[in-house]
């Protein structure tokens, strides 16, 4: 197989603007958390289009059709990260939990002070030492403080070089602080949408004592002006190493194993933060660069994301010790521990996945997770699989994701996580697949069973080749109904994204959606999302005075 560099991704792009997107000549391929969308770049989509299975072995399509699906294979792996780990979980329901958990204060600001945009300057404007207690500020200390633990707390769970500039914001109190109200905020909103849950998941009133103590001994990380270590890296290199490394074995597995680490050099598919994880591993874990793609060491690299991303202190299970919440969560931290297991107690590990079987997956996960005090990720799916047979609004939501029709109230979040439960489900009778997919999706390893596992779990929200995002034709499901929930899902974020607006951005409101589609005329869409607005919180848009 000869590479096709306009085929293979080679820019990961964090802009959802669609104009960016289609314009750059690296990006081929995206996965945005924030609005649930996978695109494909429209040359990329002409070659899938002539692709009918896509699980495919050498010989029986072209080789741009396999570089082209290895494209939609990465991407698809970032919608697998979202919503199939643990850190995904928390990333994904950060953007409506930042709503749901300022809706009151918000309808507050509206009674007491009104509309006015943005709540940032006006606070910027307004704020001083002796009102800070007043009635007026309350709603208004609320909302900030509690939309910025959150966003501080993505960003540095994303990239902790974030921190240096967080540091240095008013809003930013510590680390700890950050990751309990994200965490908690996170199971506030899983618990307001599924009813009887108050025993069934963590329940964040019984941290807050536990937290006051480590603030009051001034525990690393739980105070203000605590300073703590900063991992070299975070959930966008793990993301985007686990998704290269993943494309790569696909590629080389798809050749008949005829490519070799120079062929995806040569296309660079090996810059940049695509082996900031696999280099640091290397260095860490005491280990040369494999010869082969074929290595055991690729495959425990592969594994060591694995167990990276999916930290269970808090959710879904209870948090067990209280000092080392933000190191047990963190997963760059937690690639370190990983990585430095294997160097000091099972460097044998480095040449034991040979087959990429389900026996390997679950002795070396164990190994690991063992060697840190942690739940493997069998142990958390077997945990959400559980709620999902044993809580009856959470039994509710599975059966709503079978027609693909749920109920209205906050749908994004019954739809997200019924998609969580589905693939929990999965990983817990496939964790080899889901952690080596391109080992098992190309080649001689390949099945239909492999076949139908992707098929299931592809990105719900994608695009097409006129740049329009359409919801995927599962199979089973009626269109019409389908469209529907399409429909309420994305007026839902269309509001959580008025939401961040209205307290954030400077000036009027944006209306700019055709990231969504181009079908409707600006003036349409305008009125779409007013609507949208009023309904959410009872006050004309265009009532708005802006700062």
């Amino acid at each position: 197989m000869e590479l096709d560099k306009t085929l293979l991704e080679s820019d990961p792009v964090q802009a959802a603007d669609l104009h960016s997107f289609l314009t750059n000549y690296g990006a081929k391929g995206m996965y945005s958390p924030m609005k649930f969308i996978l695109r494909l770049r429209p040359d990329i989509h002409k070659e899938l289009s002539q692709l009918e299975n896509r699980l495919v072995k050498r010989g029986e399509v072209t080789d741009k059709q396999i570089q082209a699906f290895s494209t939609f294979f990465h991407e698809t792996i970032h919608w697998w990260q979202h919503v199939g780990s643990t850190s995904g979980l928390i990333l994904s329901l950060s953007h409506p939990a930042q709503a749901h958990i300022n809706h009151g204060h918000l309808l507050e600001f509206l009674k007491t002070i009104g509309p006015v945009k943005s709540i940032l300057k006006y606070n910027t404007q307004r704020a001083r030492p002796d009102n800070q207690n007043s009635h007026e500020f309350k709603s208004v200390n609320n909302i900030l403080n509690n939309f910025y633990d959150i966003e501080y707390c993505r960003g540095i769970l994303w990239d902790p070089q974030t921190i240096r500039e967080i540091y240095k914001s008013p809003y930013f109190l510590f680390i700890g602080h950050c990751y309990e109200i994200t965490w908690a905020s996170t199971i506030w909103l899983l618990s307001a949408t599924f009813s009887g849950t108050q025993n069934v998941f963590p329940d964040p009133r019984k941290w807050e004592s536990k937290f006051a103590e480590l603030t009051s001994r001034k525990v690393e990380g739980f105070f203000e002006s605590s300073r703590i270590g900063i991992p070299p890296l975070g959930l966008f290199q793990i993301y985007e190493g686990q998704a290269r490394f993943s494309q790569i074995q696909y590629l080389y597995y798809g050749s008949g194993e005829t490519l070799t680490w120079d062929d995806f050099r040569k296309m660079g598919m090996l810059d940049g933060v695509y082996i900031v994880g696999f280099e640091l591993f290397l260095k860490i874990s005491g280990s040369l660069w494999p010869e082969k793609i074929s290595d055991p060491l690729v495959a425990l690299f592969l594994l060591v994301c694995d167990l990276s991303i999916n930290p269970s202190d808090g959710f879904p299970f209870e948090v067990y010790h209280f000092e080392s919440f933000i190191t047990t969560n963190d997963p760059g931290r937690r690639f370190i521990y990983f990585s430095t297991a294997i160097r000091e107690n099972h460097s044998d590990l480095k040449s034991y996945i040979k087959e990429f079987s389900i026996d390997e997956y679950q002795v070396s996960s164990k190994i690991l997770c063992d060697s840190i005090a942690c739940e493997t990720p069998l142990s958390i799916a077997a945990k959400i699989v559980e709620w999902a047979e044993s809580t009856p609004s959470i039994q509710e939501v599975v059966r709503e994701l079978e027609p693909f029709k749920f109920r209205d109230e906050n749908l994004p979040v019954r739809l997200f996580f019924s998609k969580f439960i589905e693939f929990q489900k999965s990983k817990l009778e496939h964790p080899h697949y889901f952690c080596w997919p391109g080992a098992w999706s190309a080649g001689t390893r390949t099945s239909t069973e492999k076949l139908e596992l992707f098929l299931k779990h592809q990105a719900p929200f994608v695009d097409k080749a006129d740049g329009i995002i359409y919801p995927v034709d599962f199979p089973g499901k009626v269109e019409s109904v389908v469209l529907e929930t399409f429909n309420k899902f994305y007026a839902w974020n269309v509001s959580y994204d008025l939401c961040r607006q209205w307290i954030t951005k400077e000036g009027p409101f944006d209306y700019d959606y055709f990231w969504l589609t181009t079908k409707y005329p600006f003036e349409d869409m305008e009125k779409w999302v007013k609507h949208v607005f009023e309904n959410s919180y009872n006050v004309p848009i265009d009532s708005f005075s802006i700062l």
